[in-house]
């Protein structure tokens, strides 16, 4: 394994986690949001063309698995529930859909399911097996991971979010940035963007933060288990950024590097 992460440094390694909630529309019912995904599709696939780097995505469940893990993931036996079952398909039937959309422009994108090379305990990630991730990566492929059911020592079964995948991935991977693209412009006060900030001043700024307010169905705790995410891989010198992609040309930007002039939040050391 120490080989493959050799061969990776030749190139910068950025870890992107497509929110659930800008690719799907939150609720009971599973939407896609076509265009939003299509837009990402073409912007990923412009970005790896002209730069070179290394990509890994992970993208969310949104109306595709939390309103079904909803129904089974505050009760004390998950054992034998077709619920379980269900939020299974639903993640993976997303999955192959945004597989789909980054296949049609090209981009060599290849599904881990986190349930494969993922265990938790009490519902905390305490073991995964990075070699696909690294291996994928040292021939040139797009790691395509999501938030998923997995096995649980002594839950029999829980859900590892999305944004703690992305973080671990990142940091695990020396990223230079971990992008956690959203349905707003990122991280607001006031309804108003802050474009840097520090981990010393994110806990003062969240107090005032509107995303207190929640948003849909979600099972993983929303934007403030994400900040807090966040502040942990930046703790590790991993560059965050909080970016709206479901507005075209931001995600390629910020592939791109390109961070002072679009509109974006950078959480840092």
């Amino acid at each position: 394994m120490g080989s493959l992460r050799k061969n990776l440094l030749a190139k910068k390694t950025i870890v992107v986690k497509l929110g659930g909630s800008a690719i799907t529309v939150k609720g009971e019912r599973p939407i896609l949001r076509t265009n939003v995904l299509e837009n990402i599709a073409e912007e990923i696939s412009s970005a790896l063309t002209s730069n070179n780097i290394n990509l890994v995505l992970i993208h969310g469940a949104g109306s595709f698995g939390h309103p079904q893990a909803a129904k089974w993931i505050n009760l004390i036996n998950r054992k034998s529930l077709i619920e379980i079952s269900e939020t299974k398909e639903y993640v993976e039937r997303l999955n192959n859909i945004v597989l789909r959309y980054l296949r049609l422009k090209k981009i060599p994108a290849f599904p881990l399911h986190p349930s494969t090379i993922l265990r938790t305990s009490r519902g905390k990630l305490v073991y995964i097996d990075l070699y696909p991730v690294l291996h994928l990566l040292a021939n040139g492929y797009v790691p395509l991971l999501h938030g998923d059911v997995v096995l649980d020592y002594s839950y029999n079964f829980s859900i590892v979010s999305g944004d703690t995948l992305a973080r671990v991935l990142a940091v695990a991977l020396k990223a230079e940035y971990l992008v956690y693209g959203m349905d707003v412009d990122g991280i607001l006060v006031n309804n108003k963007l802050v474009r840097k900030i520090s981990i010393s001043k994110i806990d003062e700024l969240m107090k005032f933060n509107d995303y207190h307010l929640k948003r849909g169905v979600d099972v993983t705790g929303g934007i403030i288990f994400k900040v807090r995410e966040a502040i942990y891989a930046a703790s590790l010198g991993v560059k965050v950024v909080f970016v709206n992609i479901t507005v075209k040309g931001r995600l390629k930007a910020v592939l791109k590097g390109d961070l002072k002039d679009t509109p974006c939040t950078l959480l840092s050391r």
